[in-house]
């Protein structure tokens, strides 16, 4: 998936140089500014591909995914929705419509908190190549999320936002229904198993601090036949389970993914380092 900007007329339609045929393309606004977004297959591995942008009536294509109700779906998934953006179940049409998602300790996929408070749910953009499903909720604090699915492209892209100061501890949990698992994350370009030493992990089983992991790029829970991975843009740890300072829930398939927060209090003299509330 490409996004061009473009600020021409319309309509348009978009060509591949090297074959001549049309490629499914959407006009679409993001952050107040118009884009092209194209599906772009079959790039070299080493090289680059042409596409040409003309003034043309584009073939009518089918959406990307469909929306009935909370039920968001394409070829690969199925998903149920929450008003507050959270993702209550996930089928992978391609595993048999294998169910990916179990509430664990209250909380489902991208899950913030809140649950069913929310606006209703919108669709904001809408063509051949994606479909964008947008929620806005003011539960536990005011945030706004942002679903799409694509055409021709197996992933879910999750853009998430908050909108609002705080000062608790705040993560977004991905519960998967994941068993006899075995959990990796990046450490500054290395690949980190989450369970101790002892246990056939990367962690001392002494002298070690276990409530949260590094989150640079990815975090992969996995079957021996099967996984999923999350890709990650700016949240900086995540929680594995219940962890804590002295224990690792290496056997947990939930993720929380930290928003925010004071982790730590300075208990001596009864404050709390880092900075308060985001400095407001």
């Amino acid at each position: 998936m490409v996004d061009v900007v473009y600020s021409g007329p319309l309509p348009i339609k978009v060509i591949d140089q090297a074959t001549q045929k049309e490629v499914p393309s959407q006009v679409m606004e993001k952050a107040g500014k118009k884009y092209i977004r194209i599906l772009a297959e079959n790039i070299p591995s080493v090289g680059y591909k042409l596409f040409q942008i003309k003034q043309a009536t584009p073939e009518p294509l089918p959406l990307a995914a469909r929306v009935n109700g909370a039920y968001f779906s394409n070829a690969y998934y199925r998903l149920l929705l929450s008003k507050s953006g959270a993702i209550k179940e996930l089928y992978d049409s391609l595993a048999n419509s294998r169910q990916l998602i179990t509430q664990t300790n209250g909380r489902y996929a991208n899950d913030l908190g809140g649950d069913e408070e929310g606006e209703a749910l919108q669709i904001e953009n809408a063509g051949p190549v994606s479909v964008t499903v947008k929620s806005v909720s003011k539960n536990p604090v005011a945030h706004t999320v942002r679903i799409t699915l694509f055409a021709g492209l197996p992933k879910i892209e999750i853009e998430d936002s908050i909108q609002q100061n705080f000062g608790e501890t705040t993560s977004w949990a991905f519960s998967f229904n994941l068993k006899n698992h075995t959990t990796n994350h990046e450490e500054l370009g290395a690949i980190l198993k989450v369970k101790k030493e002892s246990n056939g992990g990367h962690y001392a089983d002494d002298n070690a601090r276990y409530d949260w992991q590094t989150f640079n790029h990815f975090v992969n829970v996995s079957e021996p036949n099967y996984g999923i991975t999350l890709s990650n843009v700016d949240c900086s740890f995540f929680k594995l389970g219940k962890s804590t300072v002295d224990s690792l829930w290496e056997s947990s398939a939930q993720m929380n993914a930290l928003a925010g927060g004071n982790i730590d209090k300075k208990l001596e003299d009864k404050g709390i380092l880092g900075i308060l509330n985001q400095n407001g």
